[in-house]
């Protein structure tokens, strides 16, 4: 467990509030406003910009989203969880339908190695662009070899 302790990693964030998702288009990268950002129980941390998370340690990190489009949106779409090297998917979080005042929570543990870089991108296809209520949360819940 001390090893454990000695590689923490926490982030936690909310969407920005002014980032429009445009309808039926490509999808674009979610940006956010950190709220915590730490590494080893310090609070000056710098593994998250708002947009990309680079991975300090080798591990496995849960990564816990909530998205919220609005009373009135009825829509469809995809948030995915995306490595920068490649740009392939690595975690598919939310996807399908979405009922007017719903919101869609999903929460996945994948594998990620020191220096990878990660960012969650949507899509959505409602009639009308939209601003996304949405909160993140990362933190690294093991070692992996």
């Amino acid at each position: 467990m001390a090893n454990y302790k000695k590689a923490s990693v926490i982030v936690v964030a909310t969407a920005t509030g002014t980032q429009s998702i445009t309808n039926a288009v490509s999808a674009a990268p979610l940006q956010f406003t950190e709220t915590t950002d730490q590494i080893n129980y310090a609070n000056t941390a710098s593994a998250f910009d708002g947009m990309t998370f680079t991975t300090p340690y080798t591990g496995f990190y849960q990564i816990a989203f909530s998205l919220y489009w609005g009373n009135n949106a009825q829509t469809a779409g995809f948030v995915a969880v995306n490595r920068m090297s490649d740009f392939a998917v690595i975690a598919l979080l939310i996807t399908g339908a979405m009922g007017a005042g719903e919101m869609s929570n999903a929460t996945r543990v994948i594998k990620l190695t020191k220096g990878d870089q990660i960012r969650l991108y949507c899509a959505q296809t409602s009639g009308a662009d939209r601003i996304p209520t949405a909160t993140l949360s990362i933190v690294r819940v093991g070692n992996a070899s």
